[in-house]
């Protein structure tokens, strides 16, 4: 692969050079030449160019949670390619790290187009995901990819084969000391069982990961889980959404209060979902006024990072609220979502 064939790969010129651009950064001067010399040459394929290219692979977690997958999705697929091109190369001592890797790349690819609504195209980077993590025997990425399958089918509506994944995942995780990852299959598996109606098994799946959660280190951070991104916050944030799905809107609401006051700020997007769980929570109970204004805030933060699967949310959150279109709190509200240019989003209807 020549240079020439490398910005080709990320998109051509126009586009390569920034993709390019983004997987170096953080790099000092000898990794950059290293990486660069391993992107042009695999038979260079080394312990510290993979070391590299999994620092690059962190910069791009960091920058989907805060940009959202229209911004970073290329430099993703472009880094997975790079990946499957390095594998044909690879040593077998260092297949199984690699393997991690490209399955690690498959998995946030898959997560930018299910963010995107592209289902089909999830789907495929997900059994890539899959596959890779089994050849590199890493039970904790197996675990996160069948979380990911099983939220992917109960958004398509197919909640009992959500569940066939999410035990899944819940076997594979409790093989690893990973509390995040644990208590976020725990959260999955609640989340399919409750799209089912299944409220005993709602329930027990809520609290053992609430569970999992309260046992974990005062001090333990797990900077490097696949799940990095779980923890109390977002663990009340699908506590609200169980709820919800269950009919108990007082319960929703407590829980999405709770999520707010513990997420991450950086996790733009899971605020943002947190915000519009508390509308959908006040809309159940009745509160208009109180909705709307926690829409507005969804749809504010939403519009800092752009996913259409967020887009979706915030117009079902919209659409609780048709009966009362004519009410000033829901008329001020569709006022500001026209200002965010976002008309399609005040409803379904």
């Amino acid at each position: 692969m020549n240079r020439r064939e490398l910005l080709q790969l990320f998109g051509g010129a126009t586009f390569g050079l920034p993709a390019v651009a983004a997987i170096l950064a953080g790099l000092d001067a000898d990794e950059r030449v290293r990486v660069e010399k391993v992107l042009i040459n695999p038979t260079r394929v080394d312990a510290t160019a993979i070391d590299n290219i999994e620092t690059a692979l962190r910069i791009l977690l960091a920058q989907n949670d805060s940009y959202g997958p229209q911004v970073v999705l290329s430099m993703v697929t472009g880094q997975t390619a790079i990946a499957e091109a390095l594998l044909q190369q690879c040593p077998t001592a260092l297949e199984p790290r690699l393997y991690g890797l490209h399955g690690s790349l498959s998995q946030l690819a898959g997560w930018m187009r299910f963010d995107l609504k592209d289902h089909p195209a999830a789907a495929r980077h997900w059994a890539d995901a899959r596959k890779s993590a089994h050849r590199a025997h890493d039970d904790a990425l197996a675990a996160l990819v069948l979380c990911n399958l099983s939220y992917l089918e109960v958004w398509n509506g197919d909640p009992r084969v959500g569940i066939d994944h999410a035990v899944a995942a819940q076997n594979w995780a409790r093989r690893c000391d990973d509390w995040r990852l644990r208590a976020y299959a725990d959260d999955i598996a609640a989340y399919a069982y409750a799209a089912d109606g299944l409220h005993s098994d709602t329930y027990a799946a809520l609290d053992a990961a609430d569970a999992v959660i309260a046992a974990a280190p005062a001090n333990d951070d797990t900077p490097r889980s696949h799940a990095y991104f779980h923890g109390p916050g977002l663990a009340a944030s699908f506590r609200s959404d169980c709820f919800h799905q269950l009919g108990d809107g007082r319960s929703a609401l407590a829980a999405a209060e709770h999520a707010l006051s513990l997420i991450n700020p950086a996790h733009v997007r899971n605020r943002a979902i947190a915000h519009l769980d508390l509308a959908t929570a006040y809309a159940d109970i009745g509160d208009i006024e109180a909705s709307a204004a926690a829409i507005r805030d969804g749809a504010r933060l939403g519009a800092s990072c752009r996913s259409d699967r967020l887009t979706d949310r915030v117009r079902e959150a919209r659409t609780d609220l048709d009966k009362w279109s004519t009410t000033s709190p829901v008329r001020a509200l569709d006022e500001e979502l026209d200002a965010y240019g976002c008309a399609a989003l005040k409803s379904l209807t």
